[in-house]
């Protein structure tokens, strides 16, 4: 990918769940960076492209009609969908004539709009899909009946087939998912699914700690433990505390998984991780949460450029993948820092919102927001330049496949 081409976009991600509790699509925002015309035909190839494995379905969005056009007129693959915003094919004829082509050549549409809407009768049929907001309707229905919380289902329909975000509870998650078969969530809110499973949100993953004591059984190396215990923010950090415990005996604190590992002998590994597995939780509505906080973890690992200093780029990570523990153990974050010896640089971003690290992890945060336009302001903010953002997206667009299961149906 060309730097020219890297510096030409910002790009915001928000991720898409399916009925199986895998990432089904990625919906990918793109905000210009110049009056230059968007590649638009090089910046597809580099995004299917930065995929080591199965590619998740892409939804291609914008605020810029320019850049849709682009888009339009050259995509053709179909598993590359492009977002529409309301009204915009009855307001453009351009665009329409544009559209009309594209679903010729094959590629897919989605309307996008508030769940009370619906698209233009006259232009429905060039839909494939719609991407409908419930949290306007949610809200308006909290109001009128004088309640500070939204409702559990709210009175409209839910259609089948359908991608939907604004969902907050566990309840309208299942009934979206399981019930009305929707095609997937775009974003899975933590707050509701902790407060309905408190006690299996605060435990590790059950498919973690079994990957774990597989892998010790085969005397794996310390780089794929590390790898496999870095997949869950709870894991590692019980890891963390579990080693600097007394019974650990040692006296210096420890702020590294990869140190911890070189440090206690597999024998030790294996029994902590067997006491792990007793209360572990099997809950596949955590999941996608775990896994959000881990692609937190590695869009912050890259967003600053640490060198050929590993401790760093590790440092970094876990300054992505521990910044959400508050949220899953339900805790204050200041009483979650103090329990784990961390580096100080790692808890100046998490605790404090300062340090050298604070910038990649405000940008990976303002990255999953799925706002491109916010992405760009932020990178002028901490002087990060698009280059350096997108390149980290690449990366972690690549390691995707290894950090959770992709669901690849249509």
């Amino acid at each position: 990918m060309s730097l020219a081409l890297l510096g030409s976009v910002s790009l915001a991600l928000q991720y898409i769940w399916g009925p199986s509790r895998r990432l089904r699509g990625l919906r990918i925002d793109i905000h210009p960076e110049s009056a230059t015309p968007l590649d638009a035909k090089n910046l597809l190839q580099v995004l299917e492209d930065s995929f080591r494995g199965p590619m998740p379905i892409l939804i291609l969005s914008s605020r810029h009609f320019s850049v849709i056009k682009r888009l339009l007129a050259t995509v053709a693959d179909e598993r590359i969908w492009i977002e529409l915003p309301p009204r915009a094919l009855e307001t453009d004829l351009e665009l329409l004539e544009l559209a009309q082509q594209a679903k010729l050549r094959g590629a897919s549409l989605v309307w996008s709009g508030e769940a009370t809407q619906r698209p233009d009768p006259d232009y429905a049929l060039l839909y494939a899909r719609q991407i409908l907001d419930l949290q306007p309707e949610c809200l308006r229905m909290s109001l009128r009946a004088g309640n500070a919380e939204p409702p559990v289902i709210p009175t409209i329909p839910i259609h089948t087939g359908q991608i939907y975000r604004g969902v907050e509870s566990r309840e309208l998650l299942n009934h979206c998912l399981d019930v009305r078969k929707i095609w997937g969530l775009m974003g899975w809110s933590g707050k509701g699914l902790v407060q309905a499973h408190k006690a299996e949100a605060s435990a590790p993953s059950l498919s973690t700690v079994m990957a774990m004591l597989k892998a010790v059984e085969k005397d794996a190396s310390t780089d794929q433990l590390e790898q496999i215990l870095s997949r869950d923010p709870v894991l590692a950090y019980r890891f963390l505390r579990f080693i600097n415990s007394v019974s650990v005996g040692r006296r210096t604190d420890i702020g590294s998984l990869r140190r911890g590992l070189t440090i206690v002998g597999l024998k030790m590994i294996s029994d902590w991780l067997v006491e792990q597995q007793a209360g572990a939780s099997g809950s596949a509505d955590l999941q996608p949460l775990r896994t959000q906080m881990v692609f937190r973890a590695l869009l912050t690992e890259h967003l600053l450029d640490a060198g050929v200093d590993q401790d760093l780029q590790k440092e970094l990570y876990l300054s992505g993948l521990f910044s959400q523990l508050d949220l899953i153990l339900d805790e204050r974050m200041p009483a979650v820092l103090q329990r784990a010896p961390l580096p100080d640089r790692v808890l100046s971003a998490i605790g404090s919102n300062r340090g050298v690290y604070w910038p990649a992890l405000d940008m990976a945060r303002t990255i999953e927001n799925g706002d491109a336009q916010q992405v760009s302001q932020r990178g002028n903010l901490h002087k990060i330049s698009p280059v350096q953002v997108n390149k980290a997206i690449m990366l972690m667009l690549g390691l995707l496949p290894g950090a959770c299961q992709v669901d690849t149906s249509v």
